[in-house]
């Protein structure tokens, strides 16, 4: 809730050092992620990393991180949005995109370049507000919402039509994809995880239900 976004220099011995805080949003963050390094033309990792944040001010930043903080700058803000930022994902197809939701009712997906970043396109997800979501390899998106829905996406489409694969008993916190997309976690707000079987994620299947 202070805002800020503390980066620290996990190659150090424990503890950890710490480096410095990112300071510009004006309301609470509520999501983060960061883009894979880039490699230079010798074949190695770049230094830099793309840091990206969403807040309930309604914005994201784009940041560049180094471990010196005189490197450290906000690059770009992506504005667009008309209510708080829930979740972002990465996007990385043959141009790098930031995908976005909001409690206005949209998914948003943003072109990015090195030094700018620009609205790609605008889905409704009228009348509800994505909670969070989670991307697969082939380009598809699955949402959760607190309507209780989760909803699949095509990103590689710019008019995609919703795909509801289940609708649940209360509405959605959290989503989470393992990383070999075959098993879905699901938070719900009656505090209850749901783990799907998701191999394909067209027909989902019910595999446990915990109490948390």
């Amino acid at each position: 809730d202070d805002r800020s976004i503390n980066v620290w220099d996990l190659a150090k011995i424990k503890p950890f050092a710490f480096i410095d805080s990112l300071n510009s949003h004006q309301d609470t963050i509520t999501c983060l992620a960061v883009f894979p390094r880039k490699k230079n033309q010798d074949g190695e990792q770049e230094e830099a990393l793309r840091v990206v944040s969403g807040s309930k001010d309604k914005t994201i930043m784009v940041w560049l991180v180094t471990s010196s903080v005189s490197k450290k700058f906000l690059s770009f803000a992506l504005q667009g949005h008309t209510g708080p930022v829930n979740s972002i994902l990465l996007y990385l197809a043959s141009e790098e995109f930031v995908v976005s939701s909001s409690n206005d009712q949209t998914i948003r997906t943003w072109k990015i370049s090195e030094m700018d970043g620009r609205q790609w396109n605008s889905i409704s997800t009228n009348p509800s507000n994505v909670t969070d979501m989670v991307l697969f390899k082939n380009g598809i998106i699955l949402t959760g919402d607190n309507n209780k829905n989760l909803i699949l996406w095509n990103l590689k489409e710019k008019n995609p039509e919703k795909k509801c694969v289940a609708i649940l008993n209360s509405p959605i916190r959290r989503v989470f994809l393992s990383p070999d997309e075959r098993i879905l976690i699901v938070y719900l707000e009656s505090q209850i995880m749901q783990i799907w079987d998701c191999k394909n994620p067209i027909k989902l299947c019910p595999i446990k239900e915990l109490p948390i």
